[in-house]
């Protein structure tokens, strides 16, 4: 809730769930959601909704990760557990701070989301 511009997404293994969380951002707030493993089957349905209620949702489908990436305005959190699933076991999520893994992040997560295929059209 505390972002200003946007929000990036990254994990392999995702559900409806996080859907959940977009209401409570105002929709000026940009949603961007890498994942290859995707569920249920009404997630684009769900995801086509919210873009009706005024969300800006893309979601891109790779398989190029294998962590958990959380992007809020440009501030990097790392977890190994996925977003999913948080809260049903111990878990830590960590500040991404190191320059050149940083920069090693910000450039593969624009490349995925330049080049990757849009999941939900």
């Amino acid at each position: 809730m505390s972002a200003k511009k946007g929000i990036i997404l990254v994990d392999p293994y995702l559900d409806d769930q996080v859907l959940q969380m977009i209401h409570l951002l105002p929709t000026t707030i940009s949603v961007h959601i890498l994942a290859n493993r995707i569920s249920p089957a009404d997630f684009c349905v769900q995801v086509k909704k919210l873009r009706s209620e005024g969300y800006q949702i893309s979601v891109r489908k790779t398989n190029t990760f294998h962590d958990r990436f959380l992007c809020i305005d440009d501030e990097w959190w790392h977890s190994g557990h996925s977003f999913k699933d948080l809260g049903g076991k111990d878990s830590l999520i960590s500040k991404v701070e190191e320059e050149t893994a940083l920069k090693k992040l910000r450039d593969r997560v624009e490349y995925e989301l330049t080049n990757s295929e849009e999941y939900c059209d």
